[in-house]
């Protein structure tokens, strides 16, 4: 912007040729668009010009605010949108704005639409009886660890033990949910978790729950259980587990080692451990998950409810 200030309320030219004095009394001023403006010089203290500006910066950005491009558009011309890449299950929809004709700085949005989703969370098709969700529940990504659940608590804690857990009374044989034997607490004869009591179904939505033990030995079954360390240059050990069933031996999903909690985190890196929903048989007070070692075994981990493990929900098709 440039500024202009007139120090006389009035002022004079002198024609040298004439001889005369003549007195300028308005100014006239013919702005951009050809329209004609006339001023009382007696008025006039001080004249403000604006310059146009001649462009201008336009920045595109990828869904989490990560700039991706930033372009010098000049006045009136279009930006040119870069190429983007959607993360897996996603498809590029669009951008947040107009990148025609641009006549002031932007920030402008890519846009994606999950194609692989359920109420909004992604899920692989192993060719199984059910749809295995790409990422644990408290996660965004295969590879986070997500949120540590008590067995039938749906909201993590700082610290797991019998004394805080929800159904027992401070022991393993005082339990007051899903139990079928007399010396372990109230008998309810209940052995799989109800969607109040699944973590997933809570978190998630009813669409999704905890894998049953039938469902996870499905898994297994017709699975390939690969250990790897440093997952896609994350930092990161689990499993990736590929199907095997004929059409989808290339579908496969990464479960990470993120161990399990008590009144510590441990085992982190080293093993993961998963929930099922169902109640070990032999005694209520332990409950059946899934275990991966970093030596590549899978087993199956039967340990005390109160302890904080992770949950890879599942969805039926």
């Amino acid at each position: 912007m440039k500024k202009l200030i007139i120090l006389f309320l009035t002022f004079f030219a002198i024609n040298l040729s004439w001889g005369v004095d003549s007195k300028i009394t308005h100014l006239r001023i013919t702005s951009a668009d050809g329209e004609i403006h006339r001023y009382d010089v007696n008025l006039i203290k001080e004249i403000t010009f604006e310059e146009e500006q001649s462009a201008y910066k336009v920045a595109f950005y990828d869904e989490d605010s990560t700039l991706i491009e930033s372009q010098t558009v000049k006045a009136g011309d279009d930006a040119v949108p870069p190429t983007v890449t959607p993360k897996d299950g996603y498809r590029f929809v669009g951008w947040s704005e107009d990148y025609t004709g641009i006549v002031e700085d932007k920030n402008i949005y890519a846009s994606y639409e999950c194609i692989s989703c359920i109420d909004g969370y992604m899920y692989v098709d192993l060719g199984l009886s059910v749809y295995w969700a790409s990422y644990n529940v408290g996660a965004t990504s295969p590879e986070e660890y997500g949120d540590y659940f008590a067995w039938g608590e749906t909201a993590p804690k700082d610290t797991y033990t019998w004394d805080n857990y929800k159904y027992c009374e401070g022991t393993a044989n005082s339990l007051t949910k899903y139990n079928f034997n007399d010396e372990d607490g109230v008998v309810d004869e209940i052995l799989t978790l109800l969607p109040e009591d699944d973590a997933a179904t809570v978190n998630w939505g009813s669409n999704w729950r905890v894998p049953t033990e039938a469902e996870v030995e499905e898994l297994r079954a017709n699975c390939t259980f690969e250990a790897v360390t440093n997952y896609k240059s994350t930092g990161v050990n689990g499993f990736v587990i590929t199907s095997k069933v004929t059409g989808f031996e290339n579908v496969s999903i990464f479960m990470p080692e993120g161990g399990y909690k008590t009144t510590k985190l441990a085992f982190r890196g080293n093993a993961g451990d998963y929930w099922t929903s169902s109640v070990n048989k032999e005694g209520c007070s332990i409950s059946i998950g899934l275990g991966l070692s970093d030596d590549g075994v899978v087993s199956w981990s039967i340990i005390e409810r109160y302890i904080g493990r992770t949950v890879r929900a599942v969805a039926d098709k």
